[in-house]
């Protein structure tokens, strides 16, 4: 039996401003959108996985949006990328460093979408 990672969703608030959001900080556009209700964004390379937002009024108005989970994406570019977040108005956790325990140079970043949910945007040789 085979398991393995299919996708992973932030619950958010406003669909519109979370699609315009990750579509400009990723530049990428949505792949898969049910109304309101869900998008999903294909991940390049990565047979069938996905990241997707799930508008909290689909599930139940009791869960909690926001620091549900943690996104990591990759660049190339580690102040491009920084300065993008912010000039799209993302809350900034920890600015780019590098990982003193990690056993390879990887520099990172943390912020927060504008739903809080958490995301780490790091750097290192792949």
């Amino acid at each position: 039996m085979k398991i393995q990672l299919d996708h992973v969703y932030f619950l958010v608030e406003d669909m519109e401003r979370a699609v315009h959001f990750y579509e400009t900080f990723l530049d990428t556009k949505v792949t898969h959108r049910e109304g309101d209700r869900w998008a999903d964004f294909e991940i390049e390379g990565q047979d069938g996985m996905y990241f997707g937002l799930l508008n909290k009024k689909a599930i139940d108005e009791k869960i909690v949006v926001g620091n549900n989970a943690v996104l990591g994406i990759y660049t190339e570019d580690i102040q491009k990328a920084f300065e993008k977040a912010k000039s799209l108005g993302a809350t900034i956790l920890y600015e780019p460093d590098d990982v003193q325990d990690s056993p390879y140079k990887y520099v990172c970043f943390g912020i927060l979408d504008l739903d809080g949910n958490m995301i780490e945007v790091a750097n290192y040789e792949r």
